[in-house]
Order: structure tokens, then C-alpha cells, then sequence
């Protein structure tokens, strides 16, 4: 008994018997393809932190670009409403 309750709504405030049933039905699902997902989480998070690494090695070129980008709309400026 939890703080005098009777068995259901202990077990509904507990985190009940259905959940750990729940819970242990889908850990017995996924547990054939546990290392497949593994892996793929694992390999996201490495080409994620490598794709900022290639970025931030190569900064020179993004902040170069950006200014030809400026340049290029100062040099060309868009009229709106202008034929």
C-alpha cells in the first residue's frame, strides 16, 4: 500500500504494473534492432560535430562569400516598382 491507498490507485501513482508491462513489451521489440539504432544515433552525432569542424576550418571562405554577396547587392541594388 502507498500512503494508505489501496492497490490500484497505488499502482497508478507508483507508475503501475501496465507501464512496467508497456515498457517491457517494447524493450523486447526493439531489442533486435537496439545496435542498428544505436549506430545510426552514434553516426549522426559524429557527422553532425564533423560537418561544424569542416565549417569552422573553413570560415575564410563563408565570410568571403557573404561579402561578395554584399558587393554583388550593392553594386546591382533591386528598384521595387521600377520597370
Amino acid at each position: 500500500m502507498l500512503w494508505g491507498l489501496s492497490a490500484s490507485p497505488g499502482a497508478l501513482l507508483r507508475g503501475g504494473s501496465g507501464q512496467q508491462r508497456i515498457r517491457h513489451e517494447l524493450e523486447t521489440d526493439l531489442e533486435p534492432s537496439r545496435g542498428c539504432l544505436l549506430g545510426l544515433f552514434l553516426y549522426h552525432r559524429g557527422a553532425r560535430q564533423l560537418t561544424l569542424i569542416y565549417y569552422v576550418r573553413r570560415h575564410h571562405i563563408i565570410v568571403g562569400m557573404a561579402l561578395l554577396v554584399i558587393l554583388v547587392e550593392r553594386a546591382y541594388p533591386v528598384r521595387v516598382g521600377a520597370p
